[in-house]
C-alpha cells in the first residue's frame, strides 16, 4: 500500500481510493492514498487536492489555505480544484475573494456547469440574488446540453422557486437571453494571483 503506484490506471485507483476515504471521514487513510499516487507523479492535480482537502478536514486551515492557493495558482484551469477552493473560501467566510476566484474560472472555462451553479449559490448568499439566479440558470442550461438531469433538475426546480419575475425560468429555455448583461467581475477582494 505504500508502495508507489506502478501504472497510471494505479495511480488514479489511489487518487479514487484517497476521494472515497475522504468522503467517508477517514482522513488519515486518504492521506496515505494520496501520497502513494504523489510518489509515482508528483504532480498529480487530483492528489494534492485530497491533501488539501485532508488538512482542511483535519483542520490544519493554514495548511489546506496554502495548498489551496498554490493549487488554484499552478492549475487555474482545473474545475475540481476552483469549486473546492472557492467552497474553502466561502465556508471561511472570504466570500468575495470565493466568488472572484470563480467568476474568474467562468471566464476560463464558460462550459462549466458545476462552477456556474458554485458561483450562483454564493452570489445569492452574499445577497446578490439576480446575479445568482443568472448564474445557477447558465449552470442549469450547461447540465442539460451535456445531458446531466441529474444535476439539472435540482438547480431548475431552484430557479423555478426563487425566480418571482420569470425572466431566469424562461431563460431555461432560450440560454442566449442569459449571456445578454453579465455581471462586472467583483474589485473588491483582493487579487492574491496577480498576473506577472
Amino acid at each position: 500500500e505504500h508502495a508507489a503506484a506502478s501504472s497510471m490506471e494505479d495511480v488514479e485507483a489511489y487518487v479514487g481510493m484517497a476521494m472515497a476515504a475522504l468522503k467517508q471521514g477517514k482522513v488519515s487513510r486518504a492521506r496515505v492514498h494520496a501520497q502513494t499516487a504523489l510518489r509515482s507523479d508528483a504532480d498529480l492535480a487530483g492528489a494534492h487536492l485530497v491533501l488539501a482537502l485532508a488538512d482542511d478536514r483535519s483542520g490544519q486551515v493554514s495548511a489546506a489555505r496554502e495548498r489551496f492557493d498554490e493549487l488554484s495558482k499552478t492549475r487555474p484551469e482545473n474545475e475540481a480544484i476552483a469549486i473546492a477552493h472557492g467552497e474553502f473560501l466561502f465556508d471561511r467566510g472570504d466570500l468575495d475573494l470565493a466568488i472572484q476566484r470563480l467568476q474568474r474560472f467562468t471566464l476560463m472555462d464558460e462550459r462549466s456547469g458545476a462552477a456556474h451553479d458554485a458561483l450562483g449559490r454564493y452570489l445569492w448568499a452574499v445577497g446578490r440574488h439576480d446575479d445568482g439566479l443568472r448564474q445557477r440558470t447558465i449552470a442549469a442550461t450547461l447540465f442539460l446540453d451535456q445531458g446531466n438531469a441529474y444535476r439539472a433538475e435540482p438547480i431548475v426546480a431552484w430557479v423555478t422557486l426563487h425566480d418571482s419575475s420569470g425572466a431566469y425560468v424562461k431563460g431555461l429555455k432560450e440560454p442566449s437571453l442569459l449571456y445578454k448583461d453579465r455581471p462586472a467581475p467583483l474589485q473588491s477582494a483582493p487579487d492574491a494571483f496577480p498576473s506577472t
